[in-house]
């Protein structure tokens, strides 16, 4: 949904109607959803009033504000440990079970989602 909506924004040029510019995903980078997920619900108001005055609200069907914000909460705990991991040259099996330990209550999360 958010990919979809992001590609018709810029390809219709509504993008340069928005006061922040929305974010596309990269393929390579599993975090980049993350950046356009913020993006878009930075910019969501301004993305409703420019679709609804283009009457293609329809773009918005199924677009859950909620489950967006708790899947951004989800995927920003996972991009910190993920780079925390990431940065020790050889992190140690103590390092790695604290981070899970910490992703651990979000795997309850998840289910919801």
């Amino acid at each position: 949904m958010g990919r979809k909506l992001v590609a018709y924004l810029k390809r219709s040029g509504l993008c340069r109607l928005l006061p922040n510019s929305v974010k596309t995903l990269k393929e390579v980078r599993w975090d980049t959803v993350v950046d356009m997920l913020i993006t878009l619900r930075d910019s969501f108001p301004d993305i409703v009033e420019i679709l609804t005055e283009k009457r293609q609200q329809h773009r918005l069907e199924g677009w859950n504000g909620e489950l967006m914000s708790d899947l951004i909460e989800l995927l920003e705990d996972l991009r910190k440990v993920t780079k925390e991991i990431q940065a020790k040259k050889v992190p140690t099996m103590q390092y790695v079970v604290m981070r899970y330990n910490d992703l651990r209550p979000l795997r309850g999360q998840r289910k919801r989602l």
